[in-house]
Protein backbone atom coordinates (compact mmCIF):
# COMPACT_ATOMS: atom_id res chain seq x y z
CA UNK A 1 0.00 0.00 0.00
CA UNK A 2 1.74 3.07 -1.00
CA UNK A 3 1.13 6.29 0.79
CA UNK A 4 2.33 9.69 0.38
CA UNK A 5 1.66 13.39 1.62
CA UNK A 6 1.24 16.37 -0.81
CA UNK A 7 3.11 19.69 0.00
CA UNK A 8 0.73 21.89 -2.46
CA UNK A 9 -2.61 20.92 -4.48
CA UNK A 10 -0.88 21.54 -7.78
CA UNK A 11 1.50 18.06 -6.80
CA UNK A 12 -1.65 16.62 -6.25
CA UNK A 13 -3.64 18.01 -9.15
CA UNK A 14 -0.80 16.68 -11.46
CA UNK A 15 -1.21 13.21 -10.07
CA UNK A 16 -4.43 13.07 -10.57
CA UNK A 17 -3.89 14.41 -14.25
CA UNK A 18 -1.65 11.30 -14.97
CA UNK A 19 -4.51 8.78 -13.79
CA UNK A 20 -3.83 8.13 -10.40
CA UNK A 21 -6.28 8.30 -7.67
CA UNK A 22 -5.75 8.89 -3.95
CA UNK A 23 -7.93 8.66 -0.64
CA UNK A 24 -8.10 10.46 2.40
CA UNK A 25 -10.33 9.08 5.15
CA UNK A 26 -12.26 7.07 3.16
CA UNK A 27 -12.80 9.98 0.19
CA UNK A 28 -11.48 8.82 -3.04
CA UNK A 29 -9.68 12.16 -5.30
CA UNK A 30 -9.84 11.81 -8.70
CA UNK A 31 -9.74 13.43 -12.50
CA UNK A 32 -12.69 12.92 -14.30
CA UNK A 33 -14.38 14.60 -16.97
CA UNK A 34 -12.72 17.60 -17.07
CA UNK A 35 -12.91 18.03 -13.19
CA UNK A 36 -11.25 16.89 -10.07
CA UNK A 37 -13.47 14.93 -8.27
CA UNK A 38 -13.76 13.92 -4.38
CA UNK A 39 -16.33 11.55 -3.38
CA UNK A 40 -18.47 12.58 0.15
CA UNK A 41 -16.67 15.85 0.94
CA UNK A 42 -19.16 17.63 2.61
CA UNK A 43 -16.78 21.16 1.80
CA UNK A 44 -16.05 21.64 -1.56
CA UNK A 45 -13.22 19.95 -3.89
CA UNK A 46 -11.01 23.14 -4.33
CA UNK A 47 -11.12 24.17 -0.28
CA UNK A 48 -10.66 20.29 0.59
CA UNK A 49 -7.40 20.29 -1.67
CA UNK A 50 -6.07 23.36 -0.09
CA UNK A 51 -6.54 22.14 3.39
CA UNK A 52 -5.00 18.51 3.19
CA UNK A 53 -2.18 19.21 1.05
CA UNK A 54 -0.12 20.90 3.72
CA UNK A 55 2.64 18.46 3.97
CA UNK A 56 1.56 16.26 6.57
CA UNK A 57 -1.50 14.94 5.43
CA UNK A 58 -1.07 11.14 4.77
CA UNK A 59 -3.04 9.68 1.74
CA UNK A 60 -3.36 6.32 0.23
CA UNK A 61 -3.03 5.62 -3.28
CA UNK A 62 -5.76 3.93 -4.71
CA UNK A 63 -4.40 0.67 -6.46
CA UNK A 64 -6.62 0.12 -9.46
CA UNK A 65 -7.62 -3.99 -9.91
CA UNK A 66 -6.70 -5.22 -13.91
CA UNK A 67 -8.72 -7.39 -15.67
CA UNK A 68 -6.49 -10.04 -14.83
CA UNK A 69 -6.67 -9.21 -11.46
CA UNK A 70 -10.92 -10.02 -11.06
CA UNK A 71 -10.29 -13.11 -13.32
CA UNK A 72 -8.17 -14.64 -11.02
CA UNK A 73 -10.09 -13.36 -7.83
CA UNK A 74 -13.31 -14.86 -9.60
CA UNK A 75 -11.83 -18.19 -10.45
CA UNK A 76 -10.15 -18.59 -7.06
CA UNK A 77 -14.12 -18.34 -5.99
CA UNK A 78 -14.67 -22.19 -7.46
CA UNK A 79 -17.90 -20.74 -9.59
CA UNK A 80 -16.05 -20.72 -13.14
CA UNK A 81 -14.30 -22.44 -15.59
CA UNK A 82 -11.04 -21.41 -16.65
CA UNK A 83 -10.52 -21.65 -20.55
CA UNK A 84 -7.06 -21.09 -22.60
CA UNK A 85 -6.64 -20.26 -26.16
CA UNK A 86 -4.10 -22.69 -28.27
CA UNK A 87 -3.20 -21.54 -31.43
CA UNK A 88 -1.06 -24.11 -33.90
CA UNK A 89 0.33 -23.54 -37.50
CA UNK A 90 -0.70 -27.03 -38.48
CA UNK A 91 -3.78 -27.47 -36.63
CA UNK A 92 -7.07 -25.57 -36.46
CA UNK A 93 -6.86 -23.16 -33.72
CA UNK A 94 -9.28 -24.20 -30.05
CA UNK A 95 -10.47 -23.53 -26.47
CA UNK A 96 -9.68 -25.81 -24.26
CA UNK A 97 -10.61 -26.06 -20.18
CA UNK A 98 -7.62 -25.63 -17.86
CA UNK A 99 -6.71 -25.64 -14.22
CA UNK A 100 -4.44 -22.49 -13.47
CA UNK A 101 -2.82 -21.65 -10.47
CA UNK A 102 -2.85 -17.88 -9.84
CA UNK A 103 0.00 -17.04 -11.97
CA UNK A 104 -0.76 -18.99 -14.98
CA UNK A 105 -3.43 -16.03 -15.65
CA UNK A 106 -0.56 -13.95 -17.12
CA UNK A 107 0.76 -16.46 -19.62
CA UNK A 108 -2.52 -17.49 -21.30
CA UNK A 109 -3.58 -16.40 -24.60
CA UNK A 110 -6.65 -14.74 -24.56
CA UNK A 111 -7.91 -16.58 -21.07
CA UNK A 112 -11.65 -16.41 -20.40
CA UNK A 113 -14.09 -17.80 -17.42
CA UNK A 114 -17.10 -19.64 -18.13
CA UNK A 115 -19.63 -19.80 -15.05
CA UNK A 116 -20.54 -23.20 -13.98
CA UNK A 117 -24.00 -22.49 -14.38
CA UNK A 118 -23.41 -22.90 -18.31
CA UNK A 119 -21.13 -25.86 -18.09
CA UNK A 120 -23.58 -27.95 -20.29
CA UNK A 121 -23.44 -24.84 -23.28
CA UNK A 122 -19.72 -24.83 -23.02
CA UNK A 123 -19.58 -28.42 -23.21
CA UNK A 124 -21.77 -28.61 -25.99
CA UNK A 125 -20.02 -25.90 -28.14
CA UNK A 126 -16.72 -27.12 -27.68
CA UNK A 127 -18.12 -30.66 -28.46
CA UNK A 128 -19.42 -28.93 -31.76
CA UNK A 129 -18.56 -25.45 -31.93
CA UNK A 130 -21.74 -25.53 -34.65
CA UNK A 131 -24.53 -26.22 -31.67
CA UNK A 132 -27.16 -23.59 -31.68
CA UNK A 133 -27.28 -21.43 -28.69
CA UNK A 134 -30.35 -18.71 -27.51
CA UNK A 135 -29.97 -15.98 -25.18
CA UNK A 136 -31.81 -13.21 -23.31
CA UNK A 137 -31.31 -10.84 -21.03
CA UNK A 138 -31.50 -11.90 -17.38
CA UNK A 139 -33.71 -8.64 -15.86
CA UNK A 140 -36.01 -8.44 -18.38
CA UNK A 141 -38.59 -10.65 -19.01
CA UNK A 142 -37.53 -10.98 -23.01
CA UNK A 143 -37.99 -13.66 -25.88
CA UNK A 144 -35.16 -16.36 -26.64
CA UNK A 145 -33.05 -14.96 -29.07
CA UNK A 146 -30.67 -17.13 -31.52
CA UNK A 147 -26.62 -15.88 -31.33
CA UNK A 148 -25.02 -16.15 -34.49
CA UNK A 149 -21.57 -15.70 -32.71
CA UNK A 150 -18.70 -17.39 -31.64
CA UNK A 151 -20.13 -18.34 -27.76
CA UNK A 152 -17.01 -18.34 -26.05
CA UNK A 153 -15.21 -15.13 -27.43
CA UNK A 154 -18.70 -12.75 -26.56
CA UNK A 155 -19.59 -14.87 -23.39
CA UNK A 156 -21.46 -12.45 -20.96
CA UNK A 157 -22.72 -13.92 -17.61
CA UNK A 158 -25.09 -11.49 -17.19
CA UNK A 159 -27.00 -13.27 -19.56
CA UNK A 160 -28.89 -16.59 -19.51
CA UNK A 161 -27.68 -19.28 -22.13
CA UNK A 162 -29.89 -22.62 -23.71
CA UNK A 163 -29.27 -24.88 -26.13
CA UNK A 164 -32.05 -24.44 -28.90
CA UNK A 165 -34.43 -26.67 -29.11
CA UNK A 166 -34.14 -29.55 -32.00
CA UNK A 167 -37.62 -29.64 -33.69
CA UNK A 168 -39.33 -32.22 -35.35
CA UNK A 169 -42.29 -32.78 -37.23
CA UNK A 170 -45.29 -34.73 -36.74
CA UNK A 171 -48.86 -35.87 -37.94
CA UNK A 172 -51.94 -34.73 -36.49
CA UNK A 173 -55.80 -35.42 -37.43
CA UNK A 174 -59.08 -35.44 -35.39
CA UNK A 175 -60.77 -38.57 -34.55
CA UNK A 176 -64.47 -38.66 -32.92
CA UNK A 177 -66.19 -42.22 -32.02
CA UNK A 178 -70.06 -43.05 -31.37
CA UNK A 179 -71.77 -43.42 -27.83
CA UNK A 180 -74.36 -46.25 -27.45
CA UNK A 181 -77.31 -43.48 -27.43
CA UNK A 182 -76.39 -42.08 -30.73
CA UNK A 183 -74.75 -39.08 -29.52
CA UNK A 184 -71.37 -38.23 -31.22
CA UNK A 185 -68.10 -37.87 -29.14
CA UNK A 186 -66.51 -33.98 -29.28
CA UNK A 187 -63.82 -34.53 -31.45
CA UNK A 188 -60.08 -35.00 -30.10
CA UNK A 189 -56.64 -34.28 -31.86
CA UNK A 190 -54.71 -37.44 -31.94
CA UNK A 191 -51.62 -38.89 -34.04
CA UNK A 192 -53.21 -42.20 -34.96
CA UNK A 193 -56.41 -43.88 -34.09
CA UNK A 194 -54.86 -46.34 -31.86
CA UNK A 195 -53.79 -43.52 -29.69
CA UNK A 196 -57.15 -42.34 -29.77
CA UNK A 197 -58.79 -45.73 -28.81
CA UNK A 198 -56.16 -45.68 -26.28
CA UNK A 199 -58.22 -42.30 -24.70
CA UNK A 200 -61.93 -44.30 -24.81
CA UNK A 201 -61.92 -48.01 -23.91
CA UNK A 202 -65.33 -47.38 -22.37
CA UNK A 203 -67.08 -50.13 -23.69
CA UNK A 204 -70.06 -48.03 -24.43
CA UNK A 205 -68.30 -46.41 -27.24
CA UNK A 206 -68.25 -47.89 -31.00
CA UNK A 207 -67.40 -46.58 -34.35
CA UNK A 208 -64.07 -45.33 -33.45
CA UNK A 209 -62.37 -43.14 -36.78
CA UNK A 210 -60.39 -40.35 -37.68
CA UNK A 211 -62.82 -37.69 -39.52
CA UNK A 212 -61.42 -37.15 -42.98
CA UNK A 213 -59.52 -34.05 -44.03
CA UNK A 214 -58.58 -33.33 -40.73
CA UNK A 215 -54.93 -34.43 -40.88
CA UNK A 216 -52.27 -31.90 -40.44
CA UNK A 217 -48.37 -31.30 -39.81
CA UNK A 218 -47.39 -29.56 -36.63
CA UNK A 219 -43.42 -28.67 -35.50
CA UNK A 220 -42.49 -29.44 -32.22
CA UNK A 221 -39.91 -29.48 -29.89
CA UNK A 222 -37.51 -32.66 -30.21
CA UNK A 223 -37.07 -33.42 -26.51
Amino acid sequence: MKTRVFNSKEELMIALLQGEKWLYNGTICMYSDGYFKMSNMLISTALALELLCDGKTLWTKVEEKTELDLMEEKYASGNYIALAYSTHHNKKNYWYPSHPSRSDFRTFNKPKLIHKNHKDILDAYLADNSAEIEIRCRDINTEWEWIDTNFINNYDEAFEYRLKSKKKTISLAMFTCQWENGKWEQPNVCKSLEDFKSNYNNLNVINHHEIPNTRYEQEIDDA
